[in-house]
């Protein structure tokens, strides 16, 4: 009885407590910046030269980052970024495509425990990569946009892009 007692005191108490500790530990924190046309994209601004990213370093961190074999999905997302801010949109049009495909299948494969983070990585990779089929009038952005607001999980920066976006389309249809 005893050793039953300690158990459901492991697992119902002390367990739980571990992962909640474990989880904060290991949770990215999540930034946005604005773009030339007021989009907001976000990045990973703990991992993968984040805090290169959040001075405007944009061409030190792709440079940190090119070739880099760490956490793949937070570098995809900040040299996405990167790439967005500092013009290079071909690379950017890569490493977004790759952050999105990274996210979906870290969110569809996650453990319960950590599913909303990897959910979060994969809203912020279609939102990032909307914005730069929007700013780069590519066909794509509204669905990126709407994947994301669909996903209900940190999706108030990829609800903004879209007004923003709608905003945009609206004016270019009025002035036709």
């Amino acid at each position: 009885m005893y050793l039953q007692g300690n158990t459901n005191l492991f697992r119902n108490k002390i367990l739980p407590g571990m992962v909640a500790l474990a989880t904060m530990f290991i949770s990215q924190t999540l930034w946005a910046q604005k773009s030339a046309d007021n989009y907001e994209m976000s990045f990973v601004a703990n991992k993968a030269h984040g805090d290169l990213l959040e001075k405007g370093r944009y061409g030190m961190a792709i440079q940190l980052l090119s070739g880099k074999t760490g956490n793949p999905l937070a570098t995809s997302i900040n040299l996405c970024v990167a790439e967005v801010m500092a013009g290079k949109f071909r690379d950017a049009r890569r490493d977004c495509t790759r952050a999105v495909k990274l996210g979906e299948r870290a969110a569809n494969t996650a453990m319960e425990s950590n599913r909303d983070e990897l959910y979060k990585n994969w809203v912020v990779a279609l939102s990032n990569r909307g914005v730069l089929r929007a700013i780069r009038n590519q066909s794509g952005a509204e669905e990126d946009f709407r994947h994301a607001i669909e996903l209900r999980i940190y999706a108030d920066t990829a609800s903004r892009n879209m007004a923003r976006f709608n905003s945009k389309v609206g004016r270019e249809v009025v002035s036709r």
